[in-house]
């Protein structure tokens, strides 16, 4: 019999611009289906301590992947200023994402392309360090290689929020223009400020005020757990990245389109590695755990070319942030 796609849609961090998921028809072939959790972890072991701009382009670009994170490693190096200007690194004592669906994709030989929502109609926040699992929905037998999440870190809205504590050596909270820029607040010491204005477009954005040849491609995160490579996906102009662009034996179909840009505007994603998984006729239940290493998660810097006081200094998720994120699937 010829294997066909299905998948549970579990797509990534942050709303896109042009962002298309259309739905599948659904099978409700009567087959026995299997607990599925998760689990959203911090692999790392320390302990607390103290909106990307959408770039407009005139140039169509296809979709491309590779494994070069050009633009993010020299955000740090140069617009930042590298390891010289960073002024404190920082383990969050709370990181929580709002996450809207989550789907797991594979292939299965009895029931076709089929969309089972774990979570949909409302947003759930989980916390990375916590080790809270949640057991939003269930799905058929079969092998599992792709991972997609839907979630809101952006930086004008969301309830995704980080919590750490104000370096000593940062100065006055109310005077800094990163913190104030952002909207966030401080009780006790303890910072809650959005995640989406820790990322690397969203401070490049203050940094910049716009400038529209700012080196990110959208206003989103997108994460996508697949293959074997940490890669960076550039969507261009009026394209769409498809399942298939990540793994190619996806067929072809408006069903599994993953990101459809409009005219005037390009994204991008990351690709997480991901070891399928089969899960058996008799298994009780899946359990895919999403780890993100939290230690030093937050860096302050003095970006390059700024008068070195405290208001100045800006606070972004830590270089090779991508490189922390893993995942990995059991069966019980």
């Amino acid at each position: 019999m010829k294997n066909k796609i299905k998948w549970l849609y579990f797509i990534a961090i942050i709303a896109i611009i042009g962002l298309s998921f259309t739905a599948c028809d659904k099978d409700d072939g009567g087959g026995k289906k299997v607990i599925t959790k998760f689990k959203f972890t911090n692999s790392g072991n320390a302990q607390p301590t103290a909106s990307i701009a959408a770039a407009r382009s005139a140039v169509p670009m296809a979709v491309t992947i590779n494994n070069s994170f050009t633009s993010y490693t020299n955000f740090y190096s140069t617009t930042l200023g590298g390891n010289t200007n960073r002024k404190a690194q920082i383990t969050p004592s709370s990181f929580k994402l709002e996450i809207n669906n989550v789907i797991v994709c594979g292939t299965n030989t009895t029931h076709g392309t089929v969309a089972i929502p774990l979570i949909e109609q409302h947003a759930t926040l989980v916390e990375f360090i916590g080790n809270v699992p949640i057991t939003p929905g269930d799905v058929y037998p079969g092998t599992y290689d792709m991972v997609l999440s839907d979630s809101i870190t952006t930086s004008g809205g969301g309830q995704s929020i980080v919590k750490f504590k104000w370096p000593a050596n940062a100065g006055d909270f109310a005077n800094n223009i990163h913190m104030m820029s952002s909207q966030a607040t401080i009780d006790d010491g303890i910072v809650s400020v959005r995640i989406g204005d820790l990322t690397p477009g969203a401070v490049n954005a203050v940094l910049i005020m716009g400038d529209p040849t700012s080196p990110f491609q959208s206003s989103s995160l997108c994460l996508y757990f697949a293959g074997d490579e940490y890669k960076l996906v550039t969507v261009g102009p009026s394209s769409t990245l498809t399942q298939k662009d990540i793994l190619p034996h996806y067929g072809d179909g408006i069903n599994d389109r993953l990101i459809t840009t409009g005219p005037s505007y390009t994204a991008e994603a990351f690709i997480v590695p991901f070891n399928p998984i089969t899960v058996p006729e008799d298994a009780s239940a899946v359990t895919f755990t999403i780890s993100w290493n939290m230690d030093n998660m937050i860096e302050m810097y003095l970006p390059a070319g700024k008068p070195d006081n405290a208001e100045n200094y800006y606070f972004v998720l830590k270089n090779g942030w991508w490189n922390d994120l893993s995942i990995s699937a059991s069966i019980e």
